[in-house]
């Protein structure tokens, strides 16, 4: 482990088929993986591991895959400052992370994750499902529509499906929205300040709105 050593293959004849030298220093438990299964043994086409334990009988953690459409954390394009009944557009950038170019129609799915389990599940409130053709080597961008938002902290949620794609892990993107009320509908109803041992302060909140308020991100303070 202090210096990289030279492994070779070779076959029944001692014929050298293919050799390369380690690169040591690598976190432990993390291995040197090659990049392009047909690349040279060249110090550029190998890389570290990104998994802990290496990936033997798997496809390595640092080779692109022949098709993958995938998000990226630059993907959801929204306006930073959203209120309380705006309709905004949201841009979805899907990149071409594999080796072959796409062309072919997937599906896109936008949605608010309400019990924030990052996943898109029955109980969650679907906004659109938009089919889309993609033909890009590089990245592609589809244009959705967000209607009548409402107030508080949303955790917005996109997803992509192609069936032909090999790589799930990067079909699902999230977003914590904060959209602000302009409507002053809640208030200070009553406070208890004064108790007896062993019970606790507390106040009331009280919504004299028509539609529910949720508080995420709200504060007290005296």
């Amino acid at each position: 482990n202090s210096k990289g050593e030279l492994l070779s293959l070779t076959d029944a004849a001692g014929n050298v088929l293919t050799s390369c030298r380690y690169s040591p220093g690598n976190k432990p438990g993390y291995s040197d993986e090659k990049v392009l299964l047909e690349g040279k043994n060249s110090t550029d086409n190998w890389q570290d591991s990104q998994v802990p334990g290496g990936t033997p009988g798997f496809h390595n953690s640092v080779s692109p895959w022949s098709v993958d459409l995938g998000l990226q954390g630059s993907s959801l394009k929204i306006p930073d400052l959203l209120f309380e009944g705006d309709s905004v557009t949201v841009e979805i950038e899907i990149f071409n992370l594999g080796l072959k170019p796409v062309e072919d129609t997937i599906i896109v799915y936008l949605f608010i994750d309400q019990n924030e389990n990052n996943l898109r599940d029955a109980g969650d409130r679907q906004i659109t499902e938009k089919v889309f053709f993609y033909s890009s080597i590089n990245s592609s961008t589809v244009k959705v529509n967000l209607y009548n938002l409402p107030s508080g902290q949303q955790h917005l949620g996109v997803e992509i499906a192609y069936s032909a794609d090999e790589n799930k892990s990067n079909n699902l993107l999230f977003r914590d929205l904060a959209i602000l009320t302009q409507q002053n509908v809640l208030h200070l109803n009553e406070i208890k300040f004064l108790t007896f041992d062993g019970e606790a302060e507390w106040i009331e909140i009280i919504n004299t709105g028509l539609n529910p308020v949720r508080l995420n991100g709200w504060c007290l303070a005296d």
